[in-house]
């Protein structure tokens, strides 16, 4: 599919993109499992928040993304880039945390996870985790500035499954 551009200026914390996030899987149809997108166009909550940081576009244009994220040391990125892989983690750190507190040890086992019956009742259960990281990441950054920019982007190896 054709890459759409990310969210302008607009997304300037991690809240904020964690907000969009949920915005593109609020509805169930909108939500899938084991992939970033499908070809439907309906995204996981990772692919939610990369589609919304870096532009959205199919499975392969985000796998391309995460990857990008994941890796940021050593790859020749724009400042603007760097900016956006910065709170990137920072609201994938939060969605991890909702998810520990669920017990998942990273969200992706969480939006994947094949034991529920009622895939609506899943479906709400990742809605009110993505909440819950967007609520701790609103706390922790109230305005709408991002957090101060590391020199260099720390791997965060943990972030996504490799």
């Amino acid at each position: 599919g054709d890459a759409q551009m990310p969210l302008d200026g607009g997304s300037r914390s991690p809240a904020d993109l964690l907000e969009h996030a949920i915005a593109l899987v609020s509805k169930r149809d909108d939500w899938c499992q084991s992939t970033f997108a499908d070809d439907a166009g309906r995204h996981c909550a990772v692919g939610a928040l990369i589609a919304v940081t870096f532009g959205d576009g199919d499975a392969a244009h985000l796998s391309r993304w995460a990857f990008v994220a994941k890796r940021a040391v050593g790859l020749e990125l724009s400042l603007t880039t760097q900016e956006q892989v910065v709170l990137f983690r920072h609201a994938m750190a939060y969605l991890n945390r909702a998810a520990h507190s669920r017990g998942f040890d990273h969200v992706m086992r969480l939006n994947d996870n094949q034991l529920w019956f009622l895939k609506r009742t899943q479906h709400k259960f990742v809605l009110r985790t993505m909440r819950d990281a967007a609520e701790m990441a609103r706390t922790d950054y109230p305005t709408c500035t991002p957090p101060p920019r590391p020199t260099a982007p720390a791997p965060l190896d943990a972030m996504l499954v490799s």
